[in-house]
């Protein structure tokens, strides 16, 4: 959870730094409009190609990482079932212990 905070406080530094640092070039540099304009379309270009493979990084990942959890459940449940089928029996034979023991004593027989 707390990576999960973690990663997307990252993404928006990331995003508001690019803004902000796009802005004080834009307002700071010594280039002519059109100038601006080009070097901002090609930072601007590099800024979302890299951000796409951030994101693309990070969700794979993140896939990995859910595939991996998913493999753990299943592997608990198997193993869970299999300990459940294993009490389900030792109860049933239990039972038909005591019921034996109890016409027994009742002098009853069982068929």
């Amino acid at each position: 959870m707390s990576e999960e905070k973690h990663d997307s406080g990252f993404m928006a530094g990331l995003v508001f730094g690019a803004i902000v640092g796009g802005t004080m070039a834009l307002f700071l540099g010594g280039e002519e409009g059109d100038e601006v304009r080009e070097n901002l379309r090609k930072k601007g270009k590099l800024f979302f190609k890299n951000l796409g493979l951030l994101v693309d990084e990070t969700m794979g990942e993140e896939l990995e990482a859910i595939e991996e959890s998913k493999d753990e459940v299943k592997t608990v449940v198997e193993e869970t079932t299999e300990e459940m089928k294993k009490a389900v029996e030792t109860i049933k034979d239990e039972g038909k212990k005591s019921a034996r023991r109890f016409f027994i004593r009742a002098g009853k027989k069982l068929s």
